[in-house]
């Protein structure tokens, strides 16, 4: 049986089961303390250090665990919007949501081919680049071929 390498994990109360954290990983990063932000450090430690840690899901790629990890975020919310996690930032890298686009339309064939141009130059480091790059393919992909050179 294959064990795939990343997941996504919840720290969740106790007593309530309810999730105060969400995150992603690989190896023994759920089971870890450290580092971890103030409010976690906060909640685990008025807890008397006591919290679940519950893997809700497994992934063979760290961009598809990414992906679940910012529905999760989605799913319960940030404290600081009213939510219920104490996460730091969102990791959403949903080529949807980065882009917050919905063209309906074809695209000058000049923007296509500069765009497929640059995506294939692109690095796969730092991430945010390599999500953008796989956004915009993404998207090319799904937009009409562009018209044929003469």
């Amino acid at each position: 049986m294959r064990v795939e390498p990343f997941f996504v994990y919840m720290h969740c109360d106790a007593e309530s089961g309810v999730p105060f954290y969400v995150g992603k990983g690989c190896k023994q990063r759920a089971f870890g303390r450290a580092p971890r932000n103030a409010a976690w450090r906060e909640i685990v430690e008025s807890s008397g250090k006591k919290f679940d840690i519950v893997i809700a899901s497994t992934h063979e790629t760290d961009a598809e665990a990414k992906v679940a990890e910012a529905d999760l975020i989605a799913k319960y919310g940030l404290r600081d919007s009213g939510g219920l996690l104490v996460n730091v930032r969102v990791n959403d890298t949903r080529p949807d949501v980065v882009l917050k686009v919905k063209i309906s339309t074809t695209i000058d064939e000049g923007l296509h081919d500069w765009l497929t141009e640059w995506i294939s130059s692109q690095p796969v480091r730092p991430t945010r680049n390599a999500v953008l790059t796989a956004a915009l393919k993404d998207w090319l992909d799904r937009q009409s071929p562009p018209p044929s050179k003469q």
